[in-house]
């Protein structure tokens, strides 16, 4: 005869996490669940990610149906990486531009040096950044493994649930079997006390004069 299957108790409290290196940074997603009437998503990112809010959503959905989850993804660029810097071209034109203006109104002015052009706004370039089409990629990969771990982590909640309960409900079994054993003996000690309330109001002489009448008109009729 086959076994029957057990199917595994799912804890709503959980903590998964993933992590992968990949363009040079470091990537980290965590994933946090605990209970909740409804399903209440949140998400704690860099604004290069939010884009990708409604597949996160999408993707928590298959797993989770209610509860309040909340996924951390966290980007830290690796330390042996360093980043560069770039002019930006089109800045430095504009600037030089306005210059070029201010010149040909007031000639007297100082020139300016290369040091000074750098310091205006918007004229380098921080390359320390990632591009938006690699990085949605790398969450889209690393994600899964996020949600496998956070399923362990609610399946070992569950099953430390699961145990508890059955140790539980194994020792009110046993407590119920003690009660049933006592039982008989209860009940023969509720039969006299009810018998002793019962004889110290009266109703049991009431009884026996109501039994002894009926036994004497019994004879009565008898003899007759």
């Amino acid at each position: 005869m086959e076994k029957a299957k057990t199917q595994s108790i799912r804890s709503m409290t959980g903590f998964g996490s993933a992590e992968c290196t990949s363009l040079g940074w470091h990537f980290v997603i965590d994933i946090r669940s605990v209970n909740g009437r409804f399903l209440d998503f949140s998400l704690r990112c860099p604004d290069e990610v939010r884009q990708l809010e409604p597949w996160l959503r999408e993707q928590i959905t298959t797993v989770v149906q209610r509860g309040k989850v909340e996924m951390r993804i966290h980007l830290r660029r690796q330390s042996n990486v360093s980043g560069s810097i770039q002019l930006n071209e089109n800045a430095i034109e504009q600037v030089l531009a306005l210059i070029a203006e201010i010149k040909r109104k007031t000639p007297e002015l100082a020139a300016i040096s290369p040091l000074e052009l750098l310091r205006f706004p918007g004229i380098t370039l921080d390359t320390d950044h990632i591009e938006q089409e690699p990085l949605h990629e790398t969450i889209r990969s690393l994600l899964p493994k996020a949600i496998e771990s956070l399923e362990e982590s609610r399946e070992g909640e569950g099953s430390r649930l699961a145990s508890f309960l059955r140790e539980r409900v194994l020792a009110i079994r046993d407590h119920c079997n003690e009660l049933e054993k006592q039982i008989p003996t209860w009940s023969l000690g509720l039969e006299k006390r009810l018998k002793e309330r019962l004889t110290s109001i009266g109703f049991g002489h009431e009884a026996r004069n109501r039994e002894e009448a009926g036994d004497q008109t019994t004879n009565t009729t008898g003899e007759a």
